[in-house]
């Protein structure tokens, strides 16, 4: 925060006219007022550090829902080739009728 009085005697005493004085320092006041503070950043770091771990924790359950997908993809291939290459024996006679 500001202390506009001694801010506003400090222009004054450089030799700067008391109502350009109190002028400039109300506008200083403002635009200190509508900073953001330490607290600001630190609430704000702790939001973006939150959305982060929540981001990580969405990409780790992707990586696994991704994982089980590709064991599966795996598994049903390896089934159709099974049976492909049943088919295909079966079609050239080298497994026998009963």
């Amino acid at each position: 925060m500001i202390d506009t009085l001694k801010t506003s005697k400090d222009l004054e005493a450089a030799g700067v006219e008391r109502k350009q004085a109190e002028a400039h320092t109300n506008a200083i006041a403002s635009i200190v007022t509508d900073m953001p503070t330490k607290a600001d950043f630190e609430t704000l770091r702790l939001g973006i550090e939150g959305l982060k771990e929540a981001m990580q924790a969405h990409n780790a359950s992707t990586d696994n829902r991704l994982s089980t997908m590709n064991s599966m993809m795996l598994f049903h291939a390896a089934l159709t080739l099974a049976i492909l290459a049943s088919v295909l024996a079966f079609a050239f006679g080298l497994i026998p009728t009963p």
